[in-house]
């Protein structure tokens, strides 16, 4: 409790501190948290994001990392109201609120897109539902961080195939038509697809797979190939540490 109200509240300690005492904090929460009183737990929970809204990047960056760890070991049924509560900041007036909770759903998305595709009957609603539209709202905002930081969303989530994109999927392809770029800019190879399923040769495996005539999944079981072994989110392109130089400029070209 103590290195998270040092993290959060003191103000007064050298950002260099507050970055080590967050280094020190994740690695207790990713090597203690099942055993932490319900009340540290709390504690850490609802007030380790207010540093998404810091003013230095850094130290949103490594608050970010935090929930994504704290969330490992939680998952979303433990902290239900964490997609909402980012999404709402996404309407924030604070530019540091945005950008941290920003780049919070890409660490979730990243960390966590297969959970979050799933369905969890315990929620009241699923997270999902809610971020597919957030996430497409933005990319049609015109402002060219929105825009960065979806799409960013999207090369992490469209792999787990989740059902609240296929309920949307026109929404999607409209959003995607209005950027002739956004197959060059998420290109890739290869998704985590069932080990027994290849998509066909296609220009963007990624996107293109996503058939806008029938609004499914257009894949081919490939009977003269071995079965290929589904991957990780972090075996994608954009994944950390190997993230490729990503430029908002490449989109909008």
């Amino acid at each position: 409790m103590y290195l998270c109200f040092a993290f959060v509240f003191c103000d007064t300690v050298p950002s260099q501190v507050r970055m080590m005492i967050s280094i020190i904090l994740k690695d207790n929460v990713a090597r203690y948290w099942s055993t932490m009183s319900p009340e540290v737990q709390q504690y850490i929970m609802a007030n380790a994001p207010n540093m998404l809204a810091h003013p230095e990047m850094h130290l949103r960056q490594s608050c970010a990392t935090l929930i994504s760890v704290i969330l490992a070991q939680t998952t979303l049924v433990g902290w239900p109201d964490l997609v909402d509560n980012l999404l709402a900041a996404l309407d924030s007036d604070n530019a540091a609120l945005v950008h941290g909770a920003f780049i919070t759903l890409g660490r979730v998305c990243e960390d966590h897109g297969r959970e979050l595709s799933k369905n969890h009957p315990e929620l009241p609603h699923q997270p999902i539902d809610a971020l597919i539209p957030k996430l497409l709202e933005n990319i049609s905002s015109g402002k060219e961080e929105a825009i960065d930081l979806s799409l960013k969303c999207f090369t992490y989530i469209i792999p787990w195939k989740p059902s609240a994109l296929l309920l949307r999927i026109k929404d999607f392809f409209q959003v995607r038509a209005s950027f002739p770029s956004l197959n060059t800019c998420l290109r890739t190879t290869s998704t985590p697809l069932e080990s027994n399923y290849r998509f066909r040769p296609i220009t963007n495996p990624l996107l293109l797979t996503l058939s806008p005539q029938n609004s499914t999944l257009c894949c081919s079981c490939s009977s003269n190939s071995q079965k290929t072994p589904p991957l990780s989110p972090s075996s994608l392109p954009f994944a950390r540490p190997s993230m490729p130089s990503y430029s908002v400029a490449s989109v909008l070209s």
